[in-house]
This record gives C-alpha cells, sequence and structure tokens, in this order.
C-alpha cells in the first residue's frame, strides 16, 4: 500500500518548471474528457435539430399535398354522379327498357299475325 501512497503523492513537473500536485493532472484528464462527451453531445444534438427540421419541412409538405388529394377527391365525389350512373340505375333502366320493348315486339307480333291471317 506504500507504494499507491507514493505514487499518488509523487507532485509532477512541467517543462517550466512548475510543480504540481497529481490531483490536477487527474482533474485535468477528467476536464478534458467531459469536454469530450460534451462535444460530442453537442454535435448529437445539432444533427438531430438539422434532421428534425427536415422532417418538420417534409411533413408540412405532406401535408400540403393532403390537402390537395382532399380537395381533388371532394370534387371527384361532386362530379361522378353527373358523369356516371350507378350500376343499380343502370339495372333498373335497362330492365325497363326490355320490358318496354317485349311489349313493343309482342304488339307487333299479334298484329303481323292478325295482318297474315285476317278473320
Amino acid at each position: 500500500m506504500k507504494t499507491r501512497e507514493v505514487i499518488a503523492s509523487t507532485p509532477t513537473v512541467t517543462s517550466d518548471g512548475v510543480v504540481l500536485p497529481p490531483e490536477y493532472l487527474v482533474s485535468g484528464v477528467v476536464a478534458l474528457g467531459l469536454a469530450g462527451v460534451a462535444w460530442l453531445i453537442k454535435r448529437e444534438l445539432a444533427n438531430s435539430d438539422r434532421r428534425l427540421k427536415s422532417l418538420e419541412a417534409a411533413h408540412a409538405e405532406n401535408e400540403a399535398q393532403i390537402e390537395v388529394l382532399e380537395r381533388e377527391n371532394a370534387n371527384l365525389r361532386a362530379q361522378l354522379p353527373n358523369d356516371y350512373v350507378r350500376r343499380d340505375d343502370w339495372i333498373r333502366f335497362s330492365t325497363t327498357l326490355e320490358q318496354k320493348l317485349d311489349a313493343l315486339h309482342r304488339r307487333f307480333d299479334a298484329a303481323l299475325h292478325n295482318w297474315r291471317s285476317p278473320q
């Protein structure tokens, strides 16, 4: 244990002859380490802010595109009934038309039959 105490209490001599206790050296190394960690954290925060701003810009652009698409969809929904016939309406219309044509065909057949064989 004597060696640790001797090493820990041995002063350090700098190039200009100043004597520094070992606690100052340890404190300096710890301070440099903390400064490095702080610099890394600050750099990552700046990168995160930059990415967040780009995501916010993309989000705003997407919101604008969504609004345009919603307006176009609403216009299309309003215009569709004017341009197209619903399937159910077409089936009802074609059934009615076919019934009328069938009735007309029966009348022509009856008239033609009466004309060919008068009684």
